[in-house]
């Protein structure tokens, strides 16, 4: 299988053959259908956040159960799944109280387990409980939700991570009203979903206030870090060389679909 190695802050990701195991009792096998490129993923990539090397980034993503543990019960082989950073156990306090997000006990195999993924022998690290830069996934039964198979996997994939992110910010943290007016600052994945979620909570007029185009700063050149991300050629003595690939412009995030992860 391919996947795009994370090698550490500021160096591009290369596309590599991969080993992924086999599902543990609770753990399901996704063939990725779509990835959402998240800008959080950028962050750590020009290393404003650390975080272990090798490892396969990406967490936003949908694709197809193709095989599942021996005690999965919640989801089978043909299944459409949007994939979930929030893994959760579903018994501690938190989650029997309705708030899985604060699960005290997160299931999985952690950095010291067996780890999800090899490349030439060597551990290769699962971010955020997804990894969704590689054909395949491997998660937790409880870091997947369900869906119909009528919704598109690019659409599902934004679910994972922008969606929640802005009807959760509406919903949740500003507890938005019935009839109350609302301001969302930018109109981008998250701004969108924050206007979503203001019109799901019943405000009576939510408004963008995305900035004009003209009062817009001017984008970064391709070598800028911050907002770039680098795939390189899979690794080898003569292949240095990284190739920029621009995330979208137009929002938080874009979407592509896998099958070839090269093509990001």
């Amino acid at each position: 299988m391919k996947a795009a190695i994370f090698h550490g802050p500021n160096q591009p990701l290369t596309i590599e053959q991969v080993e992924i195991d086999s599902p543990a009792a609770h753990e399901v096998k996704i063939r990725t259908m779509a990835s959402g490129v998240c800008h959080s993923d950028l962050h750590f990539v020009d290393g404003l956040y650390p975080y272990p090397a090798p490892a396969i980034l990406g967490h936003e993503a949908a694709g197809i159960v193709e095989e599942v543990g021996d005690q999965v019960e919640y989801v089978k082989p043909g299944d459409h799944v949007i994939a979930c950073l929030s893994v959760f156990c579903g018994h501690c306090d938190n989650c029997l109280s309705g708030k899985p997000n604060l699960c005290q006990s997160k299931p999985g195999r952690g950095f010291a387990g067996k780890p999800y993924f090899t490349w030439n022998g060597s551990p290769v690290f699962q971010f955020l409980n997804v990894s969704s830069y590689a054909e395949p996934m491997l998660h937790h039964e409880n870091a997947v939700v369900k869906i119909r198979e009528d919704i598109p996997f690019e659409q599902a994939a934004l679910i994972g991570c922008g969606v929640t992110t802005g009807v959760g910010a509406a919903l949740n943290t500003a507890q938005v009203e019935p009839g109350s007016t609302v301001a969302v600052w930018g109109a981008g994945g998250v701004g969108l979903a924050a206007i979503q979620g203001a019109r799901i909570a019943g405000a009576r007029r939510p408004r963008s206030l995305a900035p004009r185009m003209s009062s817009m700063p001017p984008p970064a050149t391709p070598s800028s870090p911050s907002r770039t991300l680098r795939v390189a050629e899979p690794t080898t003595p003569s292949k240095q060389s990284g190739t920029s690939v621009p995330p979208s412009s137009a929002s938080k995030r874009s979407t592509r679909a896998v099958p070839p992860p090269s093509s990001a």
